[in-house]
């Protein structure tokens, strides 16, 4: 599925286990309730993407554009998010604990609350 346009779709109760999904275009997607394991996302537009509650926990998401996304109370824990946008994001009660988190852009993103204890 590498660099797929999935922009605008609803994807709730997906398992996308194992696949690949790197430089995949969902913008704008119903992501809440997906499984994400052993999923790579690596410079994926995820750009206002609600991901609220989602654990995304040792996931690849290095380059990813998650600006403008709701990301409250996602699980991040172990995630790579080397070099991610997420800008303008919501990440109220989000952890990110043990995150890799070199060039990572936060500006403007909400962190209310964000567990954000490293390495």
């Amino acid at each position: 599925m590498e660099g797929t346009n999935l922009s605008g779709a609803r994807l709730d109760h997906t398992h996308l286990a194992g696949l690949d999904l790197s430089r995949v275009n969902v913008s704008g997607a119903d992501l809440k309730r997906l499984s994400f394991a052993e999923v790579s996302l690596v410079g994926a537009n995820l750009s206002g993407v609600d991901l609220a509650g989602v654990n995304l926990g040792d996931v690849d998401l290095s380059r990813v554009n998650l600006s403008g996304a709701n990301l409250t109370g996602t699980k991040l824990t172990g995630a790579n998010l080397s070099g991610a946008n997420l800008s303008g994001s919501d990440l109220t009660d989000a952890d990110l604990t043990n995150a890799r988190v070199d060039g990572l852009n936060l500006s403007g993103a909400r962190l209310n609350r964000t567990h954000m204890t490293g390495r």
